[in-house]
């Protein structure tokens, strides 16, 4: 087989725009025999030696470095869409990439840390939809998978010192621990979050946070920049961060580019107190099968390829990870290679974009989307060094793409 034959794709799931207002594609999953994956280095001697000869030259990686992985190019399905803005004489793709549903790649155990604001501004009668919402949570957890449940308001509780075992007895004490919160005191997130990067990882394990708040800080660090740039910077991509907003007043700038950054995204309750539970539990179980973790992409560094966001979600069963990309409109093909682990083992995968011949041709919306995406980008950026030169860029993008810069009075305060 050839590493870097493209796979013929599936159809590009249409997805409703924007960050917080993010709606998920998922799928069924197959119903297979037991998926397994390949033994660490089970190259073909022959292949082994084209892939890390045309890795060191499209990529600029050293041979030893591309030796670490092992290929799992058939284990994954791929869709593209390009458009070609002559104007501009710029071409806009989205990449959209899944397991492979005739070869699936066996679901991971994880960690799980349930972060739940019980500060006096969440309200009881919001809270103890959340409780249910939490409840329903542990009771679906993998027997594989461990979890812990953290409490928020001017302190921080956590039902379990490190991590429990998703088994009865660690459920029936985590389900005691979450009927006695209670709505009161004031609002320090960046307590917990600086509490959850203290909890112990197991690098074979994916780390996930679901946060559960309306966004708030009100004592400690209260300035949502410092909070985003501070946690970002100590995080560097290890634990992704959901975030799930419980009223349509929520900070959606707090949580929708501190999960931006991390790894994640953000949803918010925009219907009424009592639809929290089926929201919440609808949101996670996008997230509660996967089977990569730690993911990275590299693009060919000739393209001159601009692809975001830089930091992905992990992959999981059942829905497809999105990148969009824009380059110059004479490339005609792009490599990329996917980076990441899975039971404690590195894995890759190359994939070659033919632009000229993509399955799906793409509308105007993804250049829309591009930009986009990279605003978000700089704002993260903006976030951890508030750069002058990034807010020129952001003024840059609006003027060119039409689009605003969201959060503007949020930026600086």
């Amino acid at each position: 087989a050839n590493r870097f034959a493209t796979s013929a794709g599936f159809r590009p799931a249409d997805l409703p725009f924007g960050f917080a207002d993010f709606e998920s594609a998922t799928m069924p999953p197959p119903i297979l025999e037991t998926p397994t994956l390949p033994p660490p280095d089970d190259l073909a001697a022959e292949e082994g030696t084209v892939a890390i000869e045309v890795l060191s030259e499209r990529f600029a990686d050293t041979p030893e470095k591309t030796q670490r992985f092992t290929a799992i190019d058939d284990r994954l399905d791929m869709a593209l869409e390009v458009f070609r803005d002559p104007a501009a004489e710029r071409a806009y793709f989205r990449l959209s990439i899944r397991p492979q549903p005739a070869k699936p790649l066996p679901v991971l155990p994880k960690d799980i840390l349930l972060v739940q604001d019980c500060s006096a501004s969440m309200s009881e009668a919001r809270l103890h939809f959340c409780r249910k919402a939490l409840a329903d949570i542990i009771e679906q957890l993998s027997p594989h998978d461990r979890f812990n449940i953290m409490a928020f308001s001017d302190n921080v509780a956590l039902c379990f010192e490190q991590w429990g075992a998703a088994d009865t007895p660690h459920k029936e004490t985590a389900l005691n621990f979450v009927n006695n919160l209670r709505s009161r005191g004031e609002t320090d997130l960046y307590a917990s979050l600086q509490r959850a990067l203290e909890l112990p990882r197991d690098k074979e394990r994916p780390l996930l946070a679901l946060i559960i708040t309306d966004g708030k800080p009100t004592v400690g660090l209260t300035t949502s920049t410092t909070i985003i740039g501070n946690f970002t910077r100590l995080n560097d991509g290890n634990i992704s961060v959901l975030g799930f907003g419980t009223h349509p007043r929520a900070n959606t700038y707090l949580l929708d580019i501190l999960t931006y950054c991390n790894r994640g995204e953000t949803r918010l309750n925009r219907s009424a107190r009592w639809n929290i539970p089926d929201e919440i539990t609808e949101f996670t179980l996008g997230a509660a099968k996967p089977v990569m973790h730690d993911i990275r992409f590299v693009f060919d560094s000739a393209s001159g390829s601009e692809v975001y966001p830089k930091l992905t979600m992990n992959l999981f069963a059942g829905r497809s990870l999105d990148l969009y990309g824009s380059c110059g409109n004479n490339i005609k093909e792009l490599l990329v290679q996917l980076r990441g682990r899975a039971s404690g083992h590195d894995y890759d995968a190359i994939i070659q974009l033919d632009l000229e011949n993509a399955t799906h041709p793409g509308t105007e919306e993804l250049r829309t989307r591009w930009a986009w995406q990279r605003m978000y980008h700089l704002i993260g950026l903006y976030a951890r060094d508030p750069k002058p030169l990034y807010r020129e860029v952001m003024q840059g993008i609006n003027e060119t793409y039409g689009i605003p810069i969201p959060y503007l009075s949020d930026l600086d305060r």
